[in-house]
Protein backbone atom coordinates (compact mmCIF):
# COMPACT_ATOMS: atom_id res chain seq x y z
CA UNK A 1 0.00 0.00 0.00
CA UNK A 2 2.83 2.40 1.10
CA UNK A 3 4.99 1.36 -2.06
CA UNK A 4 1.97 2.35 -4.48
CA UNK A 5 1.48 5.85 -2.54
CA UNK A 6 5.24 6.58 -3.26
CA UNK A 7 4.78 5.27 -7.16
CA UNK A 8 2.01 7.99 -7.36
CA UNK A 9 3.79 10.36 -6.03
CA UNK A 10 7.31 9.93 -7.26
CA UNK A 11 4.82 10.04 -10.73
CA UNK A 12 3.20 13.40 -9.72
CA UNK A 13 6.64 15.00 -8.95
CA UNK A 14 8.47 13.92 -12.56
CA UNK A 15 4.92 15.05 -14.24
CA UNK A 16 5.41 18.25 -11.97
CA UNK A 17 9.20 18.88 -12.83
CA UNK A 18 8.83 17.72 -16.83
CA UNK A 19 5.78 20.56 -16.84
CA UNK A 20 7.73 23.01 -15.34
CA UNK A 21 10.70 22.39 -17.73
CA UNK A 22 8.58 22.61 -20.72
CA UNK A 23 7.29 25.94 -19.50
CA UNK A 24 10.71 27.34 -18.74
CA UNK A 25 11.96 25.92 -22.30
CA UNK A 26 9.35 28.20 -23.87
CA UNK A 27 10.19 31.87 -23.67
CA UNK A 28 7.08 34.28 -23.42
CA UNK A 29 6.72 36.85 -26.13
CA UNK A 30 4.99 39.71 -23.75
CA UNK A 31 3.70 42.91 -26.29
CA UNK A 32 1.85 46.16 -24.87
CA UNK A 33 1.69 49.60 -25.93
CA UNK A 34 2.36 53.09 -24.31
CA UNK A 35 -0.37 53.03 -21.80
CA UNK A 36 0.47 54.50 -18.75
CA UNK A 37 0.22 54.35 -15.70
CA UNK A 38 -0.47 50.96 -16.75
CA UNK A 39 2.45 50.05 -19.01
CA UNK A 40 4.84 52.63 -20.66
CA UNK A 41 8.78 53.55 -20.56
CA UNK A 42 10.74 55.52 -17.83
CA UNK A 43 14.45 56.17 -18.13
CA UNK A 44 14.52 53.49 -21.15
CA UNK A 45 12.73 50.87 -18.70
CA UNK A 46 9.67 49.07 -19.45
CA UNK A 47 7.35 50.25 -16.12
CA UNK A 48 3.90 50.55 -15.18
CA UNK A 49 1.00 49.15 -12.63
CA UNK A 50 0.25 46.28 -15.09
CA UNK A 51 4.04 45.66 -15.85
CA UNK A 52 4.68 45.27 -12.23
CA UNK A 53 2.09 43.07 -11.91
CA UNK A 54 3.36 40.29 -14.84
CA UNK A 55 7.48 41.19 -13.58
CA UNK A 56 6.72 39.60 -10.34
CA UNK A 57 4.25 36.81 -11.57
CA UNK A 58 7.20 35.79 -14.00
CA UNK A 59 9.99 35.92 -10.76
CA UNK A 60 7.01 33.73 -8.93
CA UNK A 61 6.64 31.25 -11.74
CA UNK A 62 10.34 31.75 -13.42
CA UNK A 63 9.17 31.44 -16.41
CA UNK A 64 11.26 33.48 -18.93
CA UNK A 65 10.21 35.96 -21.25
CA UNK A 66 10.64 39.24 -23.10
CA UNK A 67 9.17 42.50 -23.14
CA UNK A 68 8.46 44.51 -26.52
CA UNK A 69 6.24 47.64 -26.51
CA UNK A 70 4.30 48.65 -30.00
CA UNK A 71 1.48 50.49 -31.20
CA UNK A 72 -1.58 48.57 -30.04
CA UNK A 73 -2.91 47.77 -33.67
CA UNK A 74 0.78 46.01 -34.10
CA UNK A 75 0.85 44.57 -30.62
CA UNK A 76 -2.64 43.29 -31.11
CA UNK A 77 -2.20 41.87 -34.30
CA UNK A 78 1.18 39.81 -33.02
CA UNK A 79 -0.86 38.55 -29.59
CA UNK A 80 -4.27 37.13 -32.69
CA UNK A 81 -1.18 35.16 -34.54
CA UNK A 82 1.90 34.22 -32.81
CA UNK A 83 2.53 31.64 -30.88
CA UNK A 84 3.48 32.24 -27.13
CA UNK A 85 2.32 35.65 -27.28
CA UNK A 86 0.60 37.69 -24.49
CA UNK A 87 -0.83 41.11 -24.65
CA UNK A 88 -1.93 42.86 -21.91
CA UNK A 89 -3.94 46.13 -20.51
CA UNK A 90 -6.09 44.75 -22.89
CA UNK A 91 -10.61 45.06 -22.33
CA UNK A 92 -12.42 41.36 -22.67
CA UNK A 93 -15.64 41.64 -25.03
CA UNK A 94 -17.61 39.37 -27.23
CA UNK A 95 -16.05 40.04 -30.06
CA UNK A 96 -13.11 39.36 -28.69
CA UNK A 97 -13.88 36.36 -26.02
CA UNK A 98 -12.66 33.60 -28.52
CA UNK A 99 -9.72 35.40 -30.11
CA UNK A 100 -7.53 34.62 -27.25
CA UNK A 101 -7.21 32.91 -23.54
CA UNK A 102 -8.01 34.92 -20.72
CA UNK A 103 -6.45 35.80 -17.30
CA UNK A 104 -7.62 38.44 -15.00
CA UNK A 105 -9.23 40.56 -14.54
CA UNK A 106 -5.80 42.93 -13.59
CA UNK A 107 -7.82 46.23 -12.98
CA UNK A 108 -11.11 48.12 -13.55
CA UNK A 109 -10.78 51.36 -16.03
CA UNK A 110 -13.46 54.20 -17.02
CA UNK A 111 -13.50 55.24 -20.41
CA UNK A 112 -14.79 58.48 -20.95
CA UNK A 113 -14.93 61.36 -23.97
CA UNK A 114 -13.81 64.62 -22.70
CA UNK A 115 -13.22 68.21 -24.60
CA UNK A 116 -11.24 70.89 -24.46
CA UNK A 117 -12.03 72.92 -21.36
CA UNK A 118 -12.12 76.31 -23.45
CA UNK A 119 -14.95 74.46 -25.83
CA UNK A 120 -17.84 76.42 -24.37
CA UNK A 121 -19.70 75.29 -27.20
CA UNK A 122 -19.53 71.69 -25.87
CA UNK A 123 -21.96 70.53 -23.33
CA UNK A 124 -23.39 67.17 -23.28
CA UNK A 125 -23.72 63.85 -21.47
CA UNK A 126 -24.90 61.42 -23.90
CA UNK A 127 -23.67 60.01 -27.29
CA UNK A 128 -26.08 61.04 -29.28
CA UNK A 129 -25.37 64.52 -29.87
CA UNK A 130 -21.65 63.56 -29.37
CA UNK A 131 -21.90 62.34 -33.07
CA UNK A 132 -22.34 65.64 -34.13
CA UNK A 133 -18.66 65.89 -33.17
CA UNK A 134 -15.38 64.46 -34.42
CA UNK A 135 -13.89 62.45 -31.97
CA UNK A 136 -10.31 60.97 -31.98
CA UNK A 137 -9.56 57.28 -30.32
CA UNK A 138 -7.24 54.92 -30.14
CA UNK A 139 -6.99 52.48 -33.57
CA UNK A 140 -8.37 49.13 -32.75
CA UNK A 141 -8.88 50.14 -29.15
CA UNK A 142 -12.10 48.98 -27.22
CA UNK A 143 -13.72 52.69 -27.16
CA UNK A 144 -13.66 52.70 -30.91
CA UNK A 145 -15.20 49.76 -31.09
CA UNK A 146 -18.24 50.56 -28.81
CA UNK A 147 -18.39 53.85 -30.90
CA UNK A 148 -18.95 52.19 -33.80
CA UNK A 149 -21.61 49.99 -32.54
CA UNK A 150 -23.11 52.95 -30.97
CA UNK A 151 -23.65 54.68 -34.89
CA UNK A 152 -20.20 56.59 -35.01
CA UNK A 153 -18.54 56.30 -38.69
CA UNK A 154 -14.96 56.35 -39.14
CA UNK A 155 -13.82 59.44 -41.21
CA UNK A 156 -16.80 61.39 -40.16
CA UNK A 157 -17.08 61.77 -37.14
CA UNK A 158 -14.32 59.07 -35.48
CA UNK A 159 -11.02 59.22 -35.85
CA UNK A 160 -8.03 56.69 -35.53
CA UNK A 161 -4.72 57.67 -33.62
CA UNK A 162 -1.75 54.94 -32.70
CA UNK A 163 -1.31 56.08 -29.43
CA UNK A 164 -3.02 58.49 -26.65
CA UNK A 165 -0.01 61.30 -26.84
CA UNK A 166 -0.81 61.01 -30.70
CA UNK A 167 -4.61 61.49 -30.14
CA UNK A 168 -4.43 64.61 -27.25
CA UNK A 169 -2.32 66.10 -30.20
CA UNK A 170 -4.73 65.98 -32.43
CA UNK A 171 -7.72 67.43 -29.79
CA UNK A 172 -4.99 70.39 -28.65
CA UNK A 173 -4.82 71.35 -32.30
CA UNK A 174 -8.50 71.75 -32.81
CA UNK A 175 -8.29 68.63 -35.49
CA UNK A 176 -10.55 66.70 -33.52
CA UNK A 177 -13.52 68.10 -30.86
CA UNK A 178 -13.31 64.61 -28.38
CA UNK A 179 -11.02 62.40 -27.65
CA UNK A 180 -12.58 59.16 -26.22
CA UNK A 181 -9.59 57.35 -24.07
CA UNK A 182 -9.57 55.57 -20.31
CA UNK A 183 -9.83 58.34 -17.53
CA UNK A 184 -6.27 57.51 -15.32
CA UNK A 185 -3.90 57.32 -18.48
CA UNK A 186 -5.09 60.51 -19.73
CA UNK A 187 -4.71 62.50 -16.84
CA UNK A 188 -1.28 61.09 -16.44
CA UNK A 189 -0.33 62.31 -19.60
CA UNK A 190 -1.40 65.39 -19.28
CA UNK A 191 0.30 65.77 -15.60
CA UNK A 192 3.83 64.79 -17.27
CA UNK A 193 3.58 67.44 -19.43
CA UNK A 194 3.90 70.04 -16.93
CA UNK A 195 -0.23 70.82 -16.66
CA UNK A 196 -3.13 69.85 -14.64
CA UNK A 197 -6.14 67.57 -15.91
CA UNK A 198 -9.04 69.73 -14.50
CA UNK A 199 -7.32 72.81 -16.61
CA UNK A 200 -7.32 71.37 -19.79
CA UNK A 201 -10.25 68.98 -20.12
CA UNK A 202 -13.48 67.78 -19.01
CA UNK A 203 -15.64 64.84 -18.81
CA UNK A 204 -18.55 64.71 -21.64
CA UNK A 205 -19.80 61.64 -21.35
CA UNK A 206 -18.57 58.01 -19.23
CA UNK A 207 -19.09 54.60 -20.19
CA UNK A 208 -20.05 52.21 -17.96
CA UNK A 209 -16.69 50.34 -16.62
CA UNK A 210 -14.70 47.43 -17.74
CA UNK A 211 -11.68 46.00 -16.32
CA UNK A 212 -8.25 45.27 -18.00
CA UNK A 213 -7.18 41.42 -18.50
CA UNK A 214 -3.43 39.67 -19.97
CA UNK A 215 -4.72 37.75 -22.85
CA UNK A 216 -2.63 34.93 -24.15
CA UNK A 217 -2.72 33.79 -28.21
CA UNK A 218 -4.93 30.40 -28.81
CA UNK A 219 -1.62 28.24 -29.35
CA UNK A 220 -0.14 29.07 -26.29
CA UNK A 221 -0.06 25.65 -23.94
CA UNK A 222 -3.32 25.75 -21.57
CA UNK A 223 -0.83 25.10 -18.67
CA UNK A 224 1.03 28.45 -19.41
CA UNK A 225 -2.47 30.40 -19.16
CA UNK A 226 -3.45 28.25 -16.04
CA UNK A 227 -0.35 29.22 -14.19
CA UNK A 228 -0.35 32.56 -14.90
CA UNK A 229 -4.23 32.91 -13.62
CA UNK A 230 -2.96 30.94 -10.22
CA UNK A 231 0.46 33.90 -9.85
CA UNK A 232 -2.21 36.90 -10.19
CA UNK A 233 -4.91 34.98 -8.20
CA UNK A 234 -1.80 34.94 -5.10
CA UNK A 235 -0.86 38.46 -5.73
CA UNK A 236 -4.21 39.46 -5.13
CA UNK A 237 -4.56 37.34 -1.89
CA UNK A 238 -1.21 38.49 -0.73
CA UNK A 239 -1.73 42.26 -0.46
CA UNK A 240 1.33 42.39 -3.03
CA UNK A 241 -1.56 43.42 -5.84
CA UNK A 242 -3.29 46.58 -3.71
CA UNK A 243 0.25 47.51 -2.39
CA UNK A 244 1.14 48.05 -6.53
CA UNK A 245 -1.65 49.64 -7.49
CA UNK A 246 -2.10 51.91 -4.57
CA UNK A 247 1.81 53.27 -5.46
CA UNK A 248 1.31 53.98 -9.32
CA UNK A 249 -2.58 55.09 -8.67
CA UNK A 250 -1.25 57.98 -6.57
CA UNK A 251 1.46 59.15 -8.61
CA UNK A 252 -0.62 59.95 -11.89
CA UNK A 253 -2.47 62.27 -9.82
Amino acid sequence: MIKCILIKLLYLLFIFFLLAFKLKAQKIHIVTEEFAPYNYIKNNQLTGIHTKFIKRILAKTQIEAEFHIYPWARAYNMALQQKNTLIYSISRSKNREKLFQWVGPITPVTTCLFALKSRKDINFDDLETAKRYITVTQLEGRTAHVLIRKGFVKRKNLMDATSLASAFKVLLNARSDLIGYPELPIYHLIKQQGMKPNDIIKKTHCFTDVELYMAFSLNTPVETVEIFQQALDELKSSGEYKKIFIEYQNSAH
